[in-house]
């Protein structure tokens, strides 16, 4: 997440998402699988912000943020890869699962340049990326949480 340099929260090594009860916050619009994540982590909080500000790219949604619409929740790598004057990108005390991936088909050798481009991603996200796990050959249950939501960790 990331928030203006004058933010009182900016001082917080983590940040949760009760702090951000009747708050604005800025996120990206409502069809995408990690916004459904957002919004169930802030109904497992019982947190309602004041207002939600949408965008669908992670990127304008920074900008808002940085104009003073809200405080910004938007992907990791995003927000952890743009460097934008006046803002301060913090954690989120709450797991809200984000994924990214390679994907080529089964039996197939990457060509070079698509294997050093792999090889990149793993060795930036590691850098950078709090928390992030590499998943080999992905299960069917890791692949239905990437792509439909699921997430046990958020279910009762």
């Amino acid at each position: 997440m990331a928030l203006q340099e004058n933010d009182p929260l900016v001082n917080q090594e983590a940040i949760s998402l009760r702090q951000f009860k009747d708050r604005d916050i800025v996120t990206i619009a409502d069809r995408s699988r990690l916004r459904g994540r957002i919004d169930a982590a802030f109904m497992a909080e019982n947190v309602r912000p004041r207002r939600i500000f949408e965008s669908t790219a992670s990127v304008t949604a920074l900008s808002m943020a940085n104009a003073g619409l809200g405080v910004a929740i938007v992907d990791p790598a995003t927000a952890s890869g743009m460097s934008i004057k006046g803002m301060t990108v913090r954690p989120l005390a709450e797991r809200i699962p984000f994924f990214f991936g390679v994907i080529k088909p089964g039996g197939h050798i990457l060509s070079p340049g698509l294997a050093a481009l792999s090889e990149a991603l793993k060795a930036v996200a590691t850098q950078r990326l709090s928390g992030f796990r590499l998943h080999g050959r992905a299960s069917s249950e890791i692949i239905e949480e990437a792509l439909c939501g699921y997430d046990p960790a958020l279910r009762s």
